[in-house]
């Protein structure tokens, strides 16, 4: 009794602790190869440029005006709650002249030291006025809207930077938030936590979601205005709760079936009951054991938590039979009899599973890893556990009342019928259509996926591609990324010109270039 009460305090102590710092990755990286380069790209990008704090709403309806009032009127819904520290519904530099006049000198600071040369010789002594007197002739003479109206607020023409670079408001009225009709805004949403796990996650996403329900109940926009969800916190609540429902919906069948199937052969409710109790028992404990080895836990590797009881059951199942049929045998020596075939069959298959555990995803990782280490733990409490507290209550040793009658009726030429008809079905099967291997990406994720669709859009609508390529550039400074970013330009112009590429956009000129700016700095200070 003492060395029970010691293992029940142990066990006790591990299932809290484990669970207590149990958390869950929803990660989209755990659904893909961590070796891939394209991969590593994504989570450089992801880590780097911090889109896991951003959260993006679309708006769209069928008039530009509407769609602009809601993007407006739910930005400041938002930011009246404290739910998030900002949301940006259009450029900010258009409510911020100070710092739009901030990233023009910046830009000239960057550009070559000549060309920054003119145009500091526009404000010489005796150069103004000249200067004056061709902006008001260009503004007199020129048939473009766009420049009259730029130059009667930049006389000196500061906006209009060398080369081939677009100044922040050189697009004139566009506007990077919307689309070019004007029936589609996005609207960006700050994170406010730095946790960005999936019970948090899904926690901001949904109450983000009643806010807006309930901003459509306040204001009168009806239903024309849709709004979707997209960004990295709705990807990982999306993807999360997907998981988790399947996975508590594949553990809870599984728990269904193997009960059903011992009652319909055994008949008996307290062993029934006991073994459910060790199920949960094992599979709590697994997943304390792999939090406190594992760390986080992927949502896939909850997978585990349906083979584990399918096979916890077999080991529960063999005891019980072999303990209900040799009567004559006590527990101890029914279990030194049993042990070897359910040790060994433990560790054949956890091993499999450990395999498993190599794999490049790292959410099949951790399920081989819970599943093996789960295996072993369940072939120990079985042995352990189950048939102790039935002997000693006296319970299932009597005569085995008659087996049901479809198990009675399977006569070995009937079960020889059954194998022939299966191999003669799955040939069949195989003749018609072959297994085919799919590839592609498209079934890592949910099958409704409101967030890849939100997005899909905004690629469309605002950025004009359905699919693009990222090209990420590192250096050990600024210089250096500058240099190799000036190098990928070149070669992306000239796959341009061939036809490989459609089209580009990369932030060279928004890039620092210490040495230009070192060499303009004394002209700035004089």
């Amino acid at each position: 009794m003492k060395r029970w009460l010691v293992l029940i305090v142990v066990a006790a102590v591990v299932i809290v602790v484990g669970l207590s710092r149990l958390e869950l990755d929803a990660d989209v990286f755990g659904l893909l190869p961590r070796d891939e380069p394209t991969v590593q790209g994504l989570k450089l990008y992801h880590e780097t440029f911090g889109s896991a704090q951003e959260l993006m709403l679309t708006v769209r309806s069928p008039d530009a005006e509407l769609t602009e009032n809601a993007a407006k009127s739910l930005a400041e819904a938002l930011e009246a709650s404290d739910l998030t520290d900002q949301a940006l519904w259009r450029d900010p530099f258009r409510d911020d002249p100070e710092a739009l006049a901030e990233l023009l000198a910046y830009l000239w600071l960057n550009q070559p030291a000549d060309e920054f040369a003119r145009m500091a010789e526009r404000f010489e002594d005796g150069r103004l006025e000249p200067v004056l007197d061709e902006t008001i002739e260009l503004m007199t003479t020129s048939l473009r809207a766009e420049d009259v109206g730029r130059l009667s607020h930049d006389p000196y023409g500061l906006t209009y930077l060398p080369g081939n670079i677009e100044s922040p408001i050189s697009r004139g009225l566009e506007d990077p938030f919307s689309s070019a009709d004007g029936r589609f805004r996005i609207l960006f949403v700050s994170f406010p936590y730095e946790d960005a796990g999936y019970f948090t996650s899904h926690r901001w996403t949904t109450a983000i979601e009643e806010l807006i329900a309930g901003w459509r109940l306040e204001e009168d926009f009806g239903d024309d205005v849709v709004i979707k969800m997209t960004g990295d916190p709705a990807f990982i609540a999306e993807v999360g709760a997907g998981l988790m429902r399947d996975m508590k919906l594949a553990a809870l069948g599984t728990l269904i079936l193997v009960a059903s199937l011992f009652w319909f052969v055994h008949r008996s409710w307290l062993p029934l009951t006991w073994l459910v109790v060790l199920l949960v028992v094992v599979l709590t404990g697994t997943v304390a054991i792999g939090t406190l080895l594992l760390g986080p836990l992927n949502v896939v590797a909850l997978g585990f938590a349906a083979i584990l009881l399918g096979l916890a059951a077999d080991y529960a199942l063999i005891l019980y039979q072999e303990y209900i049929s040799d009567r004559d045998l006590s527990v101890p020596e029914l279990r030194r009899f049993v042990a070897p075939s359910i040790l060994w069959a433990a560790c054949t298959t956890a091993g499999a599973f450990f395999m498993v555990g190599r794999s490049s995803l790292p959410g099949l990782t951790q399920l081989g890893t819970l599943v093996a280490v789960g295996i072993l733990l369940a072939a120990a409490v079985m042995l352990l556990a189950f048939l102790t507290p039935l002997a000693s209550f006296g319970l299932g040793r009597r005569q085995p009342g008659p087996q049901p009658a479809v198990l009675t009726s399977l006569s070995g030429r009937s079960a020889w019928i059954i194998t022939a008809l299966a191999i003669a079905a799955s040939g069949l099967v195989l003749a018609i259509e072959r297994p085919r291997v799919d590839s592609s990406t498209d079934d890592l994720g949910p099958k409704n996926a409101a967030a890849r669709q939100a997005l899909d859009e905004v690629h469309v609508e605002v950025g004009g591609f359905a699919e693009a390529l990222w090209l990420l550039v590192e250096g050990p400074d600024e210089a250096a990324v500058s240099r190799r970013l000036q190098s990928a330009d070149e070669l992306i112009d000239a796959a341009v010109e061939d036809g490989r590429l459609t089209g580009s956009a990369l932030p060279t000129a928004l890039w620092p270039r210490p040495p230009m700016q070192e060499a303009n700095r004394p002209l700035v200070l004089a």
